[in-house]
């Protein structure tokens, strides 16, 4: 029997945080992709919303894709951050697009049970497998995924030709 209390519920987020949401995503994003593919940043913001027009067509109403507040239970609710992510009923398969804890409520085990969350969820739809992607500088998420079962699948490698 599973005694340990649930830190987290995951709360529909409202239209207008979403918009906001996928700004600062698409921001992050396009920083990284500059970053690791050794691109301008102007490039990578080009690259960024075409991905996301491809992975977006109905927008925030896309079947498939949740967008939602992780908020602290026990005490007055508190949205410590956001999560989206993609069940993909025709692949039975699960895409954490992206997970964000605010800084004053991270190590606490928000991510992971905001991750734990949207997981049953997953398998809730059937689905069989998970996948995300990371960034390798991103050491701390690297560790939160591989301590909850997640391990490489592939490396990508880049090399700027001049």
């Amino acid at each position: 029997m599973n005694t340990k209390k649930q830190l987290i519920l995951l709360e529909l987020m409202e239209r207008k945080k979403q918009k906001a949401f996928l700004r600062t995503f698409a921001r992050l994003y396009a920083r990284d992709r500059a970053r690791a593919e050794q691109f301008s940043l102007r490039h990578a913001r080009t690259l960024v919303c075409e991905q996301l027009a491809q992975l977006l067509p109905a927008g925030f109403k896309t079947p498939g894709h949740y967008f939602r507040n992780i908020v602290r239970l026990g005490g007055a609710p508190i949205v410590v951050g956001e999560i989206w992510y993609w069940i993909n009923s025709k692949t039975r398969s699960f895409c954490l697009c992206y997970i964000i804890v605010h800084p004053r409520y991270r190590r606490k085990g928000y991510a992971t049970e905001a991750l734990s969350a949207a997981e049953l969820h997953a398998r809730a739809e059937r689905c069989n497998h998970a996948f995300l992607s990371v960034f390798p500088w991103n050491g701390k998420a690297i560790e939160l995924y591989r301590k909850v079962g997640y391990s490489p699948a592939h490396l990508q490698l880049v090399k700027r030709l001049k």
